[in-house]
């Protein structure tokens, strides 16, 4: 087996950009996290693969992080009928997607975001995925943990959406075994078509 000697340099690379993307999001006033997410979800529901899908995978935002918040497309998509899911992490394999119908249904996991307490629904027909940066590729950083790299090479069949704000994207982000890409990223300014899986 030949091993890769750039992969230390390309994980340490992520790390120095996590760091910094984090910091530039962190730096983001609320008002204008607000106004850029708007945007975002103006977009989202406007894509042809939304529309199409019964079901659809979301996130609840870690607003303190200045997360882009969803909440105005999970209202939308419920007055369309369709079924909103959203992720439980686990600390092997991937995350499970589950339902819920009031505030109650959720839990504050350690971590700092909000996961869900009621039983496991089946796959969606469409994964909207969080990301601290990305790539024209479809390539993402995340915080890390690689739950969404281990969810998306599970339902490979499933469509995937990258949301994030347009200072988000990078050029080219180094990519490290398991990275799973995105098939396409809608910020508050583009929708952007990738390479996808």
């Amino acid at each position: 087996m030949v091993l890769d000697a750039s992969e230390p340099f390309r994980r340490r690379a992520k790390a120095l950009m996590r760091k910094r993307f984090r910091s530039h999001r962190r730096g983001l006033p609320s008002r204008a996290a607000a106004q850029r997410s708007a945007r975002i979800v103006e977009r989202l529901l406007g894509l042809e693969a939304v529309s199409n899908a019964s079901s659809i995978a979301s996130f609840w935002p870690m607003l303190a992080r200045k997360e882009v918040d969803l909440r105005a497309a999970d209202v939308a998509w419920r007055e369309a009928g369709k079924a909103v899911l959203y992720p439980r992490i686990h600390d092997e394999g991937p995350m499970t997607w589950h339902a819920i119908e009031r505030d109650e249904d959720f839990e504050q996991h350690p971590m700092g975001f909000r996961q869900p307490t009621t039983a496991e629904a089946p796959a969606p027909g469409l994964i909207v995925v969080p990301g601290i940066a990305f790539d024209p590729r479809g390539h993402r950083i995340g915080y890390g943990g690689g739950f969404y790299d281990r969810t998306l090479a599970a339902h490979p069949e499933v469509p995937t959406v990258g949301v994030a704000y347009h200072f988000q994207l990078a050029g080219d982000l180094p990519d490290t075994p398991g990275d799973v890409p995105v098939d396409m990223i809608v910020t508050d300014e583009d929708v952007l078509k990738t390479p996808g899986r």
